[in-house]
C-alpha cells in the first residue's frame, strides 16, 4: 500500500492483515518515477513479484473550477495521468517476467 503520507497507508495495510491478508506501507508519491519504482521494487522484494496493479490515486483541489490555478492543475494531472502511466510502467516488467498480471485502472474518485 503506498501513499503521499504514510498513516493512511498504515492503516490499509492493519485492516487488510486483520483480515488475514498480507500488506506493506509505503510513503511514495506515484508522480515521481523513482517513487513507482521504489514502490514495484518494494513488492517485488517482499511478495516475490506482482500479479495485480490497482492504480487508483487521485486527487482534485476542493476549488472552484474559474479559481483553480494552474499549478495546482498541474498536480492533478500529474497525479491522475502520469501517476496512472509511472505506476504501470513500473510494474509492467515484473507482471512480464511472470507472463501474466492484472492492471485495474479506476477513473473516479
Amino acid at each position: 500500500m503506498a501513499a503521499r503520507n504514510l498513516d493512511p497507508a498504515e492503516a490499509t495495510v492493519k485492516e487488510i492483515r486483520a483480515a488475514g491478508g498480507a500488506a506493506s506501507a509505503l510513503a511514495a508519491d506515484v508522480s515521481n518515477w523513482a517513487d513507482t519504482q521504489r514502490i514495484a521494487a518494494a513488492a517485488i522484494k517482499e511478495f516475490g513479484g506482482i500479479d495485480i496493479l490497482c492504480a487508483n490515486a487521485r486527487i482534485f483541489p476542493a476549488a472552484k473550477l474559474d479559481e483553480l490555478t494552474t499549478e495546482a492543475w498541474d498536480e492533478v494531472l500529474s497525479t491522475n495521468l502520469k501517476g496512472t502511466f509511472l505506476a504501470i510502467k513500473a510494474c509492467l516488467p515484473a507482471m512480464k517476467a511472470k507472463r501474466k498480471g492484472r492492471i485495474v485502472i479506476t477513473s473516479s474518485m
